[in-house]
């Protein structure tokens, strides 16, 4: 990989970040982040480069915009503050469909530990999206326990845009630690044990978080787990339908289609089930190194129709089917998976949500089980 000096040239910005984004996206993602510290000092042009990355891995390697489109955008936007409120902005961390978070520190003397600042976008003005904003505050605020990243602080802008103040994690998404740590198939099922105990711990305060994958939960280097990204979460106190008609029009749903529950992509009733549904599909994935549903691979609706009517290989057949790209084996993914595991996932992303797990206890109940060779209750 060559290293080739940075010009931060404001006329020459946009090909600078495409240049640097071909060259990153080609490292190891563990690799990326010093390798932009070296060759990009610029934190406003680091950040954009950071996002572009971002869009890149979840989208599975594709970039549904052009680069030089997303570049060119770039180029005419004024780049990161320098502060807001009391926190001094050290780059972006990530954006998203409501605000930017960035990385920054406390700059009045109270503290100076690092925190996620998430910050409405500029030139956001719709009424739902500020209410979004505001809602993921309070939910934080209500949830401060280890395993979910915990409100520190919140405040407005000098030009009216709500912000807060997050815990910084400093973890990696599950799939990508499992695959650093070369974590066993027991290993796998102890964290997405760990996971169900923190979305328990959610349901317990009234909350759905409704946008489960790997890019959410976050694992420490001590093996800690973080449930991350309240974005599209939602209280269901005091709501006795479960619906949330204001965004559930064509093409105004929020989710994550990979992930979503057939009750997600009808418009259906919401329920503490739909994140159950998603920590099934979260754990076919980590353990048999396959998605569940696919559809054709070429567009959302095939994959939406094949959610919603198709029925998923035992996790053990697809895990025989995955090529060999970290520590574990296909045969020996398969092996483990089946029987017992594949009882406990298979229940999990049932169809019909009254046919899943009670809770996301009794899912970790059963994760439990399988590793102390008990009786799992998917079985009986």
């Amino acid at each position: 990989m060559r290293e080739t000096p940075v010009d931060t040239d404001a006329a020459a910005r946009w090909l600078l970040i495409e240049r640097l984004f071909d060259e990153a996206v080609e490292l190891p993602r563990g690799e990326r982040t010093d390798w932009l510290e070296r060759m990009c000092p610029d934190s406003s042009t680091r950040g954009e480069v950071e996002a572009m990355l971002l869009a890149h891995d979840r989208q599975d390697g594709i970039l549904e915009v052009p680069i030089a489109d997303i570049a060119g955008r770039v180029a005419a936007d004024a780049g990161d503050p320098e502060s807001i409120g009391a926190y001094r902005i050290l780059r972006t961390l990530g954006q998203g469909g409501m605000g930017t978070v960035y990385l920054a520190v406390r700059d009045d003397g109270q503290f100076s530990n690092r925190v996620a600042l998430k910050v409405l976008k500029e030139g956001v003005h719709f009424e739902e999206l500020e209410r979004r904003f505001r809602t993921e505050r309070q939910i934080l605020a209500t949830l401060q326990t280890d395993c979910i990243s915990r409100i520190l602080d919140g405040g407005v802008t000098e030009d009216g845009r709500p912000y807060f103040a997050m815990e910084y994690v400093e973890g990696r998404p599950i799939n990508e630690y499992c695959a650093q740590v070369r974590a066993s198939i027991d290993q796998r099922v102890l964290l997405l044990s760990r996971v169900a105990d923190a979305v328990q711990i959610a349901h317990a305060g009234l909350v759905v978080h409704r946008d489960l994958k790997p890019s959410n939960i976050l694992v420490t280097e001590e093996g800690t787990v973080k449930l991350l990204d309240f974005g599209v979460a939602k209280m269901i106190a005091g709501d006795e339908t479960g619906q949330d008609t204001s965004l559930t029009q064509t093409g105004a749903r929020w989710m994550t289609p990979e992930y979503a529950a057939p009750e997600q992509i009808l418009a259906a009733r919401i329920t503490t089930a739909t994140d159950i549904y998603q920590l099934g599909v979260v754990a076919y994935e980590l353990l048999s190194g396959q998605k569940p549903f696919s559809g054709d691979g070429q567009s959302t609706f095939s994959l939406q129709k094949s959610i919603c009517e198709a029925d998923a290989l035992k996790p053990s057949d697809a895990a025989a089917k995955t090529r060999p790209t970290d520590s574990l084996l296909p045969a020996e993914r398969s092996r483990a998976l089946r029987g017992d595991l594949d009882a406990i996932i298979l229940k999990a992303i049932r169809k019909e949500p009254s046919e899943r797990y009670a809770s996301a206890e009794a899912f970790a109940d059963d994760l439990r089980r399988y590793i102390g060779s008990r009786p799992v209750r998917a079985r009986t």
